[in-house]
């Protein structure tokens, strides 16, 4: 730093450069001018060689330095609290940059959700499954009759969320609606979009509960419908749509 601060180096010739001493422990102090001319006339050893500004002696054997005007380079360099100042002035011009990146973007509101499970054949009551069952569902389903609910004794019943195994329709469209009713609350005029992250199909999805029907014609059902009630809230594009382990045969989507 001092020598920065005074403009001046202190360079070892090539054929010293292997070795630990510096200018300064190379130079014979009792007859240095016979050395330094040579060394000066290449450009090497100027701090050693007095050839400074100021130095740790001058040719006179004057001890005290000559201050000499100083940089504003040097001046950065030579003191703590300048440095400081500097790194302060250069934060707050890196906050006032991020904060200007975001000056003319907007904000996005995003729905991310997951886990659906969207149970057709919903019994509202869970009477009579198998115990363990992911399910509950009523007897006599088909294809006519997929989003109806009913209850133990085969009434029909209103779907409602229930919070029993998979849940009906309802749960995705109640869900839906609630986002939509929030977002028009807080950031109506603000961009929006959806972003589903698998599993929109029920658990057991298979002969045992489907009573004859094809799966595969079930699993189509159920992603149609849902799709669906998505786009009563979402435009196309701003639908990201992805499968699960359940969206298909049960774990084989992957």
């Amino acid at each position: 730093a001092y020598l920065q601060a005074y403009q001046c180096d202190d360079v070892l010739p090539p054929e010293w450069a292997g070795s630990p001493l510096t200018c300064g422990e190379r130079v014979p102090s009792h007859s240095p001018d016979d050395a330094c001319e040579k060394l000066l006339s290449q450009g090497f050893c100027r701090f050693t060689c007095y050839a400074c500004s100021s130095s740790r002696n001058n040719k006179n054997g004057n001890t005290k330095e000559s201050k000499p005007k100083k940089s504003a380079a040097s001046d950065h360099v030579a003191s703590p609290s300048l440095l400081l100042e500097k790194q302060q002035q250069e934060q707050q011009q890196q906050q006032q940059d991020h904060a200007l990146s975001y000056e003319n973007t907007q904000e996005l509101t995003l729905l991310v959700s997951s886990d659906w499970h969207s149970a057709p054949w919903y019994q509202m009551d869970g009477k009579g499954m198998p115990a363990g069952s992911s399910v509950t569902r009523f007897r006599n389903c088909t294809y006519d009759n997929m989003w109806s609910c009913f209850d133990h004794d085969g009434n029909q019943a209103q779907c409602r969320v229930t919070g029993i195994n998979d849940p009906p329709r309802a749960f995705v469209t109640t869900h839906l609606q609630a986002f939509s009713e929030k977002r028009q609350k807080r950031s109506p005029d603000s961009p929006f979009a959806f972003l589903f992250i698998g599993d929109t199909q029920v658990h057991d999805l298979n002969a045992e509960y489907l009573n004859g029907m094809d799966p595969a014609v079930v699993v189509r059902d159920i992603i149609n419908a849902t799709l669906a009630d998505v786009r009563r809230h979402f435009s196309p594009e701003q639908i990201f749509y992805t499968a699960g382990n359940n969206d298909g045969p049960h774990n084989h989507i992957f």
